[in-house]
Order: structure tokens, then sequence, then C-alpha cells
């Protein structure tokens, strides 16, 4: 689409943030699917669901931003894309 250097690093780090964030959501529905069947009385409270639900989310969302951020944005690196491959041949 483009052929800067700020395309590129967006790119990738659109690309890899969102591949994280997939695997981390799919492995937390998979265990509170197991707290809502097997533990409801977990999350009936206030605090429960805001400790059981809303933090792991936050955190499955949040960690994998801040940390491909530092990666591919603070780090100094000098990289030569490609850019007629898929994701300018960063990785």
């Amino acid at each position: 689409l483009s052929t800067t250097p700020a395309f590129c690093r967006i790119w990738v780090f659109i690309d890899g943030c969102v591949y994280v964030v997939i695997g981390m959501l799919m492995a937390w529905a998979s265990l509170e699917r197991h707290i809502l069947i097997f533990h409801h009385r977990w999350v009936e409270t206030t605090l429960g669901r805001i400790l059981l639900h809303y933090v792991p989310l936050t955190f499955c969302w949040l960690y994998p931003t801040i940390f491909y951020g530092a990666i591919f944005f603070v780090l100094p690196c000098d990289i030569s894309f490609k850019y007629h491959l898929a994701t300018c041949g960063y990785y």
C-alpha cells in the first residue's frame, strides 16, 4: 500500500499485536468458561466480576500492546525493509 518505513512499522505492530491478543483472549475465554460453569459463585459479586472478567480482559489487551509498542517503536533498531514482501520482511 505504501513504501515508507513508518507504514511498515505500524503494519508490523498491528499484525504482531493482534496475533498475540487473539491468542491470549482465546486462552482466557476457555478459562473463564470453566469458571462460569463450575465456579459461578465467584463472579456473582461486583468485585468478583471485576477481578475475574474485566481485569484479565484488560491485561490481555494492554500487555501485548505495550510490549510490542516498546519493541517496535522505542528500542532503536536499524532495519532495511523489503517492501515487496508481506509485513515488509520485518520478521
